[in-house]
């Protein structure tokens, strides 16, 4: 979804202390209850930098509002960019096939799984690659206030990007596969079988222990057998967490998701999981190649 305002003036933005033109930029910012992060790729789609911050526990929307504020005055994020996205990441979204959409009856997606308000503002996400409309709650009071920053960019659920990446990405169209993205207290499970998406939800959890048990259950509701379907996780984590070692004392082939080697994780370092981040960059589709 796309909102435009028109926006003069030209700015800049400081790297390595030297100037550039952020017009030749393009910014992607994550928003949750739990948590800020943003990542800039330059017109050669080159990673330049990004930050991450983490909150103690899951906030109202209107202290979100105030973090995200001092946040980007912190970053230096009031600039004019050539392309600004906005990524929601929150469990209130439903996957509806194209099919069956009805936008008269767009709450009746939501209201049965998640507790919404009819004040709110339902958006939704087409997402190609599984012909299916993602149907979601975005922050209204975040739009306005990045909108009156930004004057124009897009909004998309973090559901829609992990979606599209996987299936983009999946290099073993024949077989069955099930992927984690850890980020926080909350964890996406995405099951893909022969190419096609089989399953997708959102998991709060406390422990390690909460996790493992949402996997399995899941994975036993799917026939999934644990000793022979491989699982890929993405997140902050090492083969030494105890998240990856309870996991992988129940499932037997495990891995940790790595990046191509083309990205310059330095630059990234502190972004906490930017696997949303750097995919979410493939909907630019406006912003130019060099």
């Amino acid at each position: 979804m796309r909102l435009t305002l028109m926006v003069t003036g030209l700015k800049t933005i400081q790297k390595n202390n030297n100037l550039v033109d952020s017009t030749d930029k393009a910014l992607s910012i994550q928003v949750s209850l739990n948590g800020l992060s943003f990542c800039i790729q330059d017109n050669h789609k080159q990673f330049i930098g990004g930050s991450s911050i983490k909150f103690n526990a899951p906030l109202t929307p209107f202290k979100l509002l105030e973090q995200l504020e001092l946040f980007i005055d912190q970053h230096n994020l009031q600039q004019e960019f050539q392309y600004v996205q906005i990524v929601f990441r929150n469990e209130i979204c439903a996957l509806v096939p194209e099919d069956y959409f009805n936008q008269d009856q767009i709450a009746d997606y939501l209201k049965f799984n998640s507790k919404i308000l009819k004040s709110d503002f339902i958006a939704t996400d087409t997402i190609e690659s599984i012909k299916a409309k993602n149907v979601y709650v975005p922050l209204m009071n975040i739009v306005n206030y990045l909108l009156d920053i930004y004057g124009s960019f897009e909004y998309r659920h973090s559901a829609t990007i992990l979606i599209d990446a996987i299936l983009t990405n999946n290099v073993e169209p024949s077989t069955t596969k099930v992927y984690l993205h850890l980020d926080g207290t909350y964890f996406e499970m995405v099951v893909i079988k022969k190419g096609k998406l089989e399953f997708y939800n959102m998991f709060e959890f406390n422990s390690k222990e909460d996790l493992i048990y949402y996997v399995l259950f899941t994975m036993e509701q799917l026939k999934l057998n644990p000793e022979n379907i491989p699982l890929e996780i993405m997140g902050d984590l090492t083969e030494e967490d105890d998240i990856f070692r309870i996991i992988y004392r129940y499932i037997r082939h495990v891995h940790l998701f790595q990046f191509e080697p083309s990205i310059d994780f330095q630059l990234l370092s502190e972004i906490e999981n930017p696997y949303l981040l750097i995919n979410s960059f493939s909907y630019a589709n406006n912003f130019r190649d060099a």
